[in-house]
């Protein structure tokens, strides 16, 4: 009995042995992994190029390595702000001007846009507006701009607006002649007629056409020979003008038939007119020349282009809305474009109309506004047989310009073109005795096309030439357009670039 439980006590003592030996391995175990863990994190503190890195690796005491590691969340923590920042500016979209003055030997000619100063003729409007004066007995006082303008705007208002053009003066009335590098121009189709709210019937030279429309394409185009002549001709292009022969000019001569004015109307006697772009809506009763007869006219042109970027780093549109569409179909077979100019001017109508029912602008024919999702006829505002809409119209232009919560919602949509292309001018003007036997022939032939001659005319002829006729030359000033272009300054590669410089330092 007694060696039996010898026995038995070395076996159970052998087991616990072995128990413990093996809770012990793994203690150990663990210990080892965790003294390589460090051993690695140490390995790589002390062999990276990060400076605070290698400096906590070779930190000899709590203190030394306290400081380092708190140096090191510290410049994490800049490089970190410095690369939101860096961010952030390139989602703010910053944007830079690029200037260029390129030699160009191909231009577009610009469109010319002319006018007569007074826009209705005497013996054409004379007989209707004493008739209207006799039937509505409209009379202001030593003011007979009054009355006329509400019978113009009665026509407007009834869609009579083929009266109103028999009124005015006819491309045949004022263009005598028209030469482009000694080419005749005067084909009186290629004149895009439309009516201006002060100068009654205006007419656009070389303007864009519809793309659809067959008829009347524009116009003239000059090429250049290696041998310098310049050999042009009639096309269905643009017109074009190219350096290296010929004048490059546009001659045309006009004849404003002065002795038609009517009279205490307007007191100004001439030409109106501008150049502008092509594919450019002519604001022509706000940013006209005026061209006085008994003069030769010298203008000079130069070009410039500012294109801008589309969103999200401007706000920049071309878009065209149903009202800017909807003013555009009354210029027959011209293809404008985008105006910010035509927009604001709609939507200013469009307050003056919501408040007085009734429209007032002075610089374009508004027959249509887009009101409430819709597009509606609107009238202008009557002056006769009371002011009150005028008044009201008046009132209305005050309060929207100082109203900017309804220049916001109205006028919101109206941001500035992508490209806008300027023309400069420089204007001469020298005085001649420009009647002579052959000028006279051809203004009589001028004139018979259209009415008599005047009674006293044989004897006259001369004042009447001084008093009506006028030379217009149009050049461009030099081959050099400016181009202004925006660029971003700063683009995802910057973004990584900027990244990857903070990250070193």
């Amino acid at each position: 009995m007694g060696a039996i439980s010898s026995s038995s006590s070395f076996t159970l003592d052998n087991t616990n042995q072995t128990t413990n030996d093996q809770i012990e391995i793994p203690d150990n175990k663990k210990d080892y992994i965790k003294r390589r863990r460090i051993s690695i994190i140490n390995e790589y503190l002390l062999s990276t190029s990060t400076h605070g890195l290698k400096s906590l690796g070779l930190a000899y005491n709590p203190f030394h390595f306290l400081f380092w590691f708190l140096t090191f969340l510290f410049a994490c923590g800049l490089m970190l702000y410095f690369i939101v920042l860096c961010i952030i500016e390139y989602y703010h979209y910053p944007t830079q001007t690029i200037i260029e003055i390129r030699s160009e030997t191909e231009i577009n000619f610009p469109a010319i846009t002319f006018c007569n100063s007074n826009p209705f003729r005497y013996d054409k409007i004379n007989e209707s507006y004493n008739n209207y004066l006799l039937n509505t007995n409209c009379s202001y006082t030593n003011n007979t701009v009054y009355c006329m303008k509400q019978f113009i705007n009665d026509l407007f208002n009834s869609n009579n607006q083929t009266q109103i053009i028999n009124y005015g003066y006819d491309i045949n009335d004022l263009l005598v002649d028209c030469n482009y590098n000694i080419l005749d121009c005067s084909n009186k189709s290629k004149y895009f007629p439309f009516i201006s709210p002060s100068y009654g019937n205006c007419f656009t030279f070389n303007a864009q056409i519809l793309s659809n429309n067959s008829e009347n394409k524009l116009l003239l185009a000059a090429t250049t020979t290696s041998t310098g002549n310049n050999n042009t001709e009639l096309t269905d292009s643009s017109m074009i003008y190219f350096y290296g022969g010929g004048t490059n000019c546009l001659f045309m001569s006009f004849y404003i038939n002065e002795d038609l004015y009517y009279p205490n109307l307007y007191t100004s006697k001439g030409l109106t007119a501008i150049i502008h772009n092509n594919n450019e809506i002519p604001l022509i009763d706000s940013k006209a020349f005026y061209f006085a007869p008994g003069y030769t006219h010298n203008l000079v042109w130069s070009k410039s282009i500012s294109t801008y970027l589309q969103p999200p780093y401007t706000s920049c549109t071309n878009r065209i809305g149903d009202d800017m569409k909807a003013l555009y179909d009354t210029y027959n077979g011209v293809q404008y474009s985008y105006s910010q100019t035509v927009c604001y001017e709609l939507c200013k109508q469009t307050y003056i109309y919501m408040n007085c029912q009734c429209v007032s602008s002075l610089i374009l024919t508004i027959q249509k506004l887009f009101i409430n999702n819709q597009l509606i006829q609107v009238n202008m505002c009557s002056i006769y047989p009371t002011l009150t809409q005028m008044i009201c119209a008046y009132s209305a232009i005050n309060n929207f310009t100082n109203d900017l919560t309804a220049q916001s919602n109205l006028c919101g949509h109206c941001q500035q073109e992508c490209e806008i292309t300027t023309y400069t001018s420089q204007i001469t003007s020298s005085q001649d005795s420009l009647a002579d036997d052959g000028l006279k022939a051809l203004i009589e032939q001028t004139i018979m096309k259209y009415r008599e001659l005047p009674e006293n005319w044989t004897n006259n002829w001369q004042t009447y030439i001084d008093n009506s006729y006028l030379q217009l030359q149009i050049c461009p000033q030099s081959e050099f357009v400016h181009h202004y272009k925006q660029e971003p300054s700063l683009s995802w590669t910057d973004v990584i670039s900027s990244v990857g410089g903070q990250t070193a330092l």
